[in-house]
């Protein structure tokens, strides 16, 4: 049972990492240091020595200074990683004997400490004597392996909890990445799987909110709601969802008012607009200029003028030239009267009054 549940692990411990390597070229056509290694890795690795070029590769790490390069290095040892996981996993099932499957279970294990850019190639040649040796020698280098993976481990907890206090979510979900790889058992106890899946959902609920705001200014409102919801669900709390849904409330009630104000239902319109404010509150510009033109409306269409209702109109447009001081009102939806009284509004001055000409009379 033993035996099998290590091969299981050294098979998933192989899916892990990336692409076949492939060798690069300076533009005068002589190969730099690291590249005269890398190809030195590419030899040690076609004929299956996968330990010598895992070390070489980390030299050509050291070797290089241009990013893009390292990157490129970074991609290969990782290729041969994956590779030399596959062939322990071929080995472990071959494997004839307890200690010939605790060897190939140490040099799978090592795997992940070896493929740190700081370890360069030590932790084979230290377990190299181990492993020629008796059954507590492999004890030893168990212990040892499973010492330094624990110690890299915490380290990359450790650097993954301050990336996350800086802000750097990113780089914070790549180390938490990282120690889940090294040792997905340890990972599950230290729970960390729980800050992992907040910084996670942070990020993705920032990208569903920007997702949002540019399919609200595009004015696709259905599916901007439903990219700002779930935005709120996963990462609860960002103004711009907030503000983003209130805008998209403001924008579909001032299209139900405008359909009952052409309807001839401005009382019904007049309704909407004022739940509408309470709900989301002012400083919707265009919902207090429909509010304050309908305020004008209802009161131009009665036989007695009603001064307080447009006295709210007057409130209502004073805000819409406050929030926005060149603001017009749209000809096509409204009367004459609704717009000079609007231009009355705007010509007052702070603490002055409406000139007696915007004051309807009965019809």
């Amino acid at each position: 049972m033993l035996e099998k549940r290590l091969l299981i692990v050294i098979f998933l411990m192989g899916l892990f990492l990336g692409a076949h390597p492939v060798l690069s070229q300076t533009e005068t056509g002589k190969f730099t240091k690291a590249e005269l290694y890398e190809a030195e890795a590419r030899e040690r690795e076609r004929v299956g020595d996968y330990p010598a070029a895992m070390e070489v590769y980390q030299r050509a790490l050291k070797s290089e200074t241009d990013i893009k390069g390292r990157e490129e290095l970074q991609k290969n040892l990782d290729a041969v990683i994956k590779r030399y996981y596959l062939d322990l996993h071929q080995r472990a099932r071959r494997a004839s004997s307890r200690r010939e499957m605790m060897k190939i279970t140490i040099l799978a294990l090592s795997l992940g400490v070896e493929g740190r850019a700081e370890e360069g190639g030590n932790v084979f040649r230290k377990l190299g004597g181990w492993l020629r040796g008796s059954d507590k020698d492999l004890e030893k280098a168990m212990e040892f392996i499973q010492e330094r993976r624990l110690e890299i481990f915490l380290q990359l907890r450790k650097e993954a909890e301050e990336a996350n206090r800086k802000r750097a979510y990113q780089q914070a979900v790549s180390l938490y990445d990282q120690a889940r790889e090294l040792d997905p058992e340890l990972y599950e106890q230290k729970n960390l799987a729980a800050q992992y899946n907040r910084i996670r959902n942070r990020i993705e609920g920032q990208r569903l909110a920007l997702e949002g705001q540019r399919l609200l200014e595009e004015r696709e409102y259905q599916e901007a709601r439903e990219k700002f919801q779930r935005a709120n669900t996963l990462y609860p709390g960002q103004a711009a969802v907030d503000k983003g849904l209130k805008k998209i409330k403001s924008e579909v009630e001032m299209r139900e008012a405008l359909l009952a104000f052409f309807d001839g239902r401005s009382g019904e319109s007049v309704r909407i607009l004022e739940a509408a404010l309470e709900a989301i509150g002012e400083g919707y510009v265009q919902v207090h200029a429909l509010l304050g033109a309908m305020y004008c409306h209802q009161t131009f269409i009665s036989p007695e003028p009603d001064m307080v209702l447009l006295e709210s109109a007057k409130d209502q447009f004073q805000k819409v030239l406050y929030l926005q001081p060149d603001y017009q009102l749209s000809e096509k939806l409204f009367s004459p009267r609704i717009l000079d009284f609007f231009d009355q509004v705007r010509a007052v001055t702070p603490g002055g009054a409406i000139t007696s000409t915007a004051i309807p009379t009965a019809q």
